[in-house]
């Protein structure tokens, strides 16, 4: 059980050793941010409507073409 704990207790001790570390460089490329989520969520919502009209499956078959090694 202790082995366990430990396992689930480290990543988030070194998460909260790096706080400091992300957070000053999420404000030096605050802007560029800003630009990635705008961007992202654009992305999200496109994939979501074709998610919801069924157009998504015209994407899925060019999937087959790629080897992610799955």
């Amino acid at each position: 059980m202790s082995s366990y704990s430990a396992g689930l207790a480290i990543p988030f001790l070194i998460a909260a050793l790096g706080v400091g570390w992300v957070t000053a460089i999420i404000r030096k490329y605050s802007t560029a941010m800003r630009i990635v989520e705008i961007v992202m969520g654009v992305i999200l919502i496109i994939v979501g409507a074709m998610l919801f009209l069924g157009t998504f499956q015209l994407l899925s078959r060019f999937g087959l073409f790629f080897n992610f090694g799955l």
